[in-house]
């Protein structure tokens, strides 16, 4: 049977790479939800559907009224696997996070239940930042959703709005879908831990003074990995997996790997400043304040801070190795300095 996939977020991150990886592996088809800007898909043989998170959206309020929807009910008709990694990172407003975070999944995933009678996997993404508070250390599948951000909090949402496979009523009781809770990602294309990258071109490798805390920071081509075992491992439906790195690191790890490939690619020294806990929450409001005067929310703001300070930071992917095979390959020894330079050839840093 042809495989054909719907992939959302393709302009994106994460979506991106997973667009060239099922290209890679020979996909029949590949479609993808596309606003306007093909960004990192303009040139690459995928078929745009254009449309936007808010279509779903208003189809998760009110099906009955969601006009023009034929279009994407169409594109779903014959579709074998979707691929859900559009999200908002970011938002002046809790609204507009349920919306594109919570609303978005759900209408996507009901049109589809309309729709598809092909349907093998739906992979949906949610987030290491559902946990927030509920452990200290490094979390599990078992740990409680605490979550410590309005980010952390519609991933939580969305999660609670797909029910358990247990309810034939919920969307996760109708449809083979599989969550996968990534921790922080990076690597090439990402513009949000970028500006860390960017800060320590220009000399400073800012970081919190907490030499307990431990962290996962997974790269792209992990999360590719762990996504595509997601799809397509027959035990995978129904199932929630942590993906996680090959190792856990500190802040001061992180930092001096980012230290060391900018002296070696820019041949620039960079000074490594612990921040005390009080002056890093200060900072996240400090920035906040002043980009909300410009009509900017920033990646860093009061609550990414108190998130990189309060909440779990690092997740074991014990369950999705020892279910589906997941074997992460990319340490920061290698990430690091892979993602610098692709930052450096674009002229980003």
């Amino acid at each position: 049977m042809p495989r054909v996939a719907f992939v959302t977020g393709g302009t994106g991150f994460i979506g991106s790479h997973i667009v060239d990886r099922l290209l890679a592996d020979g996909w029949d088809e590949v479609r993808c939800l596309v606003r306007r800007d093909p960004k990192w898909l303009r040139g690459k043989p995928v078929v745009r559907v254009t449309a936007t998170l808010d279509d779903f959206a208003r189809f998760a309020r009110a099906p009955m009224f969601a006009a023009g929807l034929d279009d994407l009910q169409r594109a779903l008709s014959d579709v074998t696997h979707i691929f859900h990694f559009a999200a908002l990172t970011r938002a002046k407003s809790w609204s507009e996070f349920v919306t594109a975070n919570v609303l978005a999944p759900v209408g996507l995933l009901e049109c589809a239940a309309g729709a598809s009678t092909r349907l093998e996997r739906a992979v949906v993404a949610s987030s290491l930042a559902v946990v927030g508070t509920a452990v200290e250390g490094v979390a599990d599948e078992r740990a409680a959703m605490q979550p410590v951000s309005a980010y952390g909090r519609s991933k939580a949402e969305l999660e609670r709005a797909l029910g358990t496979p247990s309810d034939p009523q919920s969307l996760h009781g109708r449809l083979p879908i599989t969550v996968v809770r990534p921790p922080a990602v990076y690597g090439p294309r990402e513009r949000d831990i970028y500006t860390y990258f960017q800060a320590a071109s220009r000399g400073v490798c800012a970081v919190p003074i907490d030499r307990r805390r431990r962290l996962s920071l997974l790269h792209a081509r992990d999360v590719v990995a762990g996504t595509m075992l997601a799809a397509e491992h027959r035990d995978a439906g129904g199932r929630t997996y942590f993906l996680g790195p090959p190792e856990t690191v500190g802040w001061l790890d992180f930092a001096r790997e980012v230290r060391s490939a900018v002296a070696a690619q820019l041949r620039r020294p960079v000074l490594t400043l612990p921040v005390p806990r009080p002056a890093f929450r200060a900072a996240g409001a400090f920035v906040e304040d002043i980009a909300s005067a410009f009509g900017i929310f920033p990646p860093f703001h009061r609550e990414k801070a108190a998130e990189m300070l309060d909440a779990c930071a690092a997740c074991s992917s014990a369950l999705a190795a020892s279910e589906i095979g997941y074997a992460p390959q990319v340490p920061i020894t290698e990430g690091v300095p892979e993602t610098l330079a692709w930052y450096r050839t674009r002229g980003l840093v």
